[in-house]
């Protein structure tokens, strides 16, 4: 039997970090969870993460700055934001660029839940480039995940 695919949570937060990683793993996932973009950059978790949650604005290095660095070295990983702030624009453009979901704190349980699923899991046949399946908002609840 395969091990649960590793979620890669990161947040500058602590108490957002531990919330998130328990929510995470009552869905049935492992989680690996880091306080800054460089700590999860210096991990094993890098190569095995099958999706990272991660913060908008950190301290440092930003949650779009590490997702942008993930694509430069060719090796990117399904990303979900999370925002304390959301902002339409950086949504628009992050969904445009290939993220998974941006949700703003804190994050609705069945909208991430979704989101994971068809990430991890996709039906046969559907068309992992159409957004508007991929990509959803708690902002915009009328959108179907």
């Amino acid at each position: 039997m395969a091990a649960p695919e590793l979620i890669a949570i990161v947040d500058d937060d602590k108490d957002v970090l531990i919330a998130m990683q328990g929510l995470v793993e009552t869905f049935g996932y492992r989680t690996a969870a880091f306080a800054s973009a460089s700590e999860f950059r210096a991990s094993d978790a890098i190569n095995e993460a099958r999706c990272l949650i991660v913060d908008v604005r950190m301290p440092q290095v930003s949650g779009i700055e590490l997702f942008h660095a993930l694509i430069t070295t060719g090796d990117p990983i399904p990303a979900i934001f999370i925002a304390a702030n959301p902002n339409p624009k950086v949504e628009r453009q992050l969904l445009e660029e290939g993220a998974i979901a941006y949700f703003a704190k804190p994050v609705q349980t069945e909208a991430l839940r979704a989101s994971l699923h068809m990430t991890l899991h996709p039906v046969p046949g559907s068309n992992s480039h159409d957004h508007n399946q991929r990509n959803c908002s708690i902002r915009k609840p009328h959108q179907h995940c």
